[in-house]
């Protein structure tokens, strides 16, 4: 079975796309991007990723053409005019016969040089790297030669490079050393295509090409979501955005998206509400109430601070201290008469009499001790009288009753103080208090006002007393507890919990976030024609991506490989075989073929190891000589074959077999 109709019965079963590519491939085998792209266009609507725009053309397998050869010369004539290649002559001709050629020269000759120009021509695994002449200043340029063919009786001149693409440069296989390596430790693929099997490059090409197609369109059609920057707040509408993917219904989608005037009308009702609540100012009002009820609290400091002098108790100490005071007073009084009545002092015992002693002793300490022989007014000198009258003041200074005298003066200077300390104070109508206890509590003002004037008077009247100390300070009890303004302080607490309760903060979040949503809603529905075409795209995409694992090339390859081993391992094996055996090669040698990508690859082998590291350099020549000997037999389009030194290094047997062997094959 030819191997056109071996891959018709391989795609039979498969879609349609892929049956129109084989076809077409198999009947004039141009694979031209126009051509993947019409494929594709197939391969999308095989899918259901496009509707199908028109009716498809009928593929009429059984009249396909046979595999054909391509179309080539008859032989090649002349190769001339080379230049820019190493150090050879330009200008210069070799002719070509038909059947053999042979050209032989001494080294250095330039033999090789032509070699390497003939690498790059035509179809060669050997040495391609030329370099211009280095001595030279002149030479520069792309290497180049003209070839002179005949094609069908005509003749011809095709230029290298310039006429690469001609049909002329698949025709012949060229070999030299380095190829010799190459057969031996690469793996390689066919230096030519089968007949046929040009089909599988191609189609891989055209895989690839749909696929390269497919991927891109999922690209622009899978893109990000980015809708949801236009969606600022919280909400339902925001949440619905951001999920949007292609498992997204476009019927929810207009769903969650219908806007119409009964939605603008709740906006509207909505935004009025919102307006209403806040024109209420209620944390303005709770405020208020805050700063009445500090003020309520430092007036209740001020008075109980009061209250803390001025109590009953407080008085009880006060006259205490002014009574011990008065006792003391007499009691030193008393001292300073009885040891100065012989002295006649006038106004003896009086406080202006004992401020004069006390200033006298500070003055005393500091004078020295010679100095008091004297009197500190007068520097008169002292008699034994006038000495005993200054040590009897210094001794009543001294006293205990003076000592503890001197403290409660001091004890009652320090209450004094205090009582100085409490600052006169009002309740009058300038304070937001005082108008708020008339509003709801009037009968506290009177009670407050009374409480102050009471607490004033008693504040005058024990300092009068404890600076006069004469008489008893007496308490006159008024009630001045201010329990009451704990209902005062209940009010206010009352107050502020309703205002609390009345609060319109939560309520107008819930309408704000209410009329975001709404929003939101009108947006969606804006944006609607757009996302709409977001979730087809994405929902395209997804289906795209589904179709991806259907271009996988491995189908291709395990097929290509199975024709290849029927078709041309096989008969490879039983070619490259017959060669060795005309070269005498070792018959050890064997084939491992593996397949890879649409290609198969084949690598000499002696027992799993290179044949390089087995066989002998003779052998190692005729084993790479029998590979490209075989191959180029199988080559339907070969013309002819091209040798470099193919008998380097060989005795002289292994030559008489080798040159024979061309000759035959010439």
């Amino acid at each position: 079975m030819k191997i056109e109709q071996e891959i018709v019965k391989w795609v039979e079963p498969t879609s349609y796309w892929f049956r129109y590519a084989t076809y077409h491939l198999l009947e004039d085998g141009q694979c031209t991007e126009e051509f993947i792209d019409k494929c594709y266009s197939f391969f999308l609507e095989d899918d259901k990723l496009n509707d199908q725009e028109e009716i498809r053309d009928e593929l009429d397998f059984e009249n396909i053409s046979s595999t054909k050869n391509q179309d080539g010369i008859d032989f090649l004539k002349e190769i001339a005019e080379i230049k820019n290649v190493n150090a050879l002559e330009e200008n210069q001709i070799i002719g070509i016969s038909k059947g053999l050629t042979v050209i032989f020269g001494e080294n250095g000759t330039g033999k090789s040089g032509y070699t390497r120009l003939l690498n790059n021509a035509f179809k060669s695994r050997g040495d391609m790297d030329i370099l211009s002449n280095i001595f030279s200043e002149f030479s520069s340029g792309e290497p180049s030669c003209k070839f002179k063919i005949e094609e069908n009786g005509i003749e011809k001149i095709v230029s290298y490079p310039k006429n690469q693409d001609h049909p002329m440069f698949l025709q012949y296989n060229v070999f030299d050393s380095k190829s010799g390596q190459a057969h031996l430790t690469q793996e390689n693929n066919l230096i030519f295509t089968p007949g046929g099997f040009e089909y599988f490059e191609k189609i891989m090409k055209v895989i690839e090409g749909v696929k390269d197609r497919l991927s891109n369109d999922i690209s622009k059609h899978d893109k990000q979501n980015e809708f949801l920057q236009n969606f600022k707040t919280e909400n339902s509408i925001q949440q619905f955005i951001s999920s949007l993917s292609h498992k997204t219904s476009i019927e929810e989608f207009e769903s969650i998206s219908s806007f119409d005037q009964k939605h603008q009308t709740e906006i509207e009702q909505l935004l009025l509400n919102n307006k209403t609540l806040q024109d209420q100012n209620i944390p303005k009002q709770l405020e208020e109430l805050q700063k009445r009820k500090t003020s309520l609290i430092q007036l209740g400091q001020r008075i109980k601070k009061y209250n803390s002098k001025l109590s009953k108790d407080d008085y009880e100490f006060y006259n205490s201290l002014i009574k011990l005071s008065q006792e003391l007073t007499r009691s030193s009084k008393q001292e300073s008469i009885n040891q100065f009545e012989e002295f006649a002092i006038k106004h003896l015992g009086s406080s202006e009499w004992k401020s004069f002693i006390k200033s006298a002793k500070s003055y005393r300490e500091l004078i020295t001790a010679e100095e008091l022989e004297k009197c500190l007014l007068c520097n008169q000198e002292l008699g034994a009288k006038e000495k005993a009258l200054f040590s009897s003041y210094w001794k009543l200074l001294e006293s205990q009753t003076q000592i503890e005298l001197n403290k409660v003066k001091r004890g009652i200077q320090e209450q004094i103080s205090d009582l100085n300390a409490l600052q006169d104070f009002q309740f009058t109508d300038s304070t937001i208090l005082f108008k708020y206890i008339q509003e709801n509590k009037p009968e506290q003002i009177e009670k407050l006002n009374q409480i102050i004037k009471v607490l004033h008077k008693r504040k005058q009247a024990v300092l009068q007393g404890l600076e006069k100390q004469n008489n008893e300070i007496e308490f006159v009890h008024q009630d001045t507890t201010i329990s009451f303004l704990n209902d005062t302080v209940e009010l206010l607490k009352q107050e502020r919990q309703k205002l609390i309760e009345l609060d319109p903060a939560k309520k107008i979040i819930e309408i704000q976030n209410k009329v975001n949503e709404l929003n939101d809603k009108k947006l969606a529905g804006q944006l609607a024609p757009s996302i709409k075409d977001w979730l087809q795209a994405k929902k395209w995409a997804a289906a795209a991506k589904m179709s991806l694992p259907k271009l996988k090339t491995n189908p291709i390859t395990k097929k290509q490989g199975e024709l290849f081993k029927i078709n041309v391992t096989n008969k490879y094996k039983d070619v490259f075989n017959a060669e060795c055996q005309k070269l005498k090669a070792p018959p050890v040698v064997e084939i491992n073929q593996r397949n890879s990508r649409g290609t198969t690859l084949r690598k000499l082998q002696v027992g799993g190891n290179s044949v390089n590291k087995i066989l002998s350099e003779g052998e190692q020549k005729a084993i790479s000589l029998a590979d490209f000997s075989t191959e180029s037999q199988l080559d339907l389009n070969c013309r002819g074959i091209i040798l470099d030194d193919p008998i380097t290094s060989l005795d002289y047997r292994r030559r008489d077999l080798i040159a024979k062997r061309l000759i035959n094959e010439a």
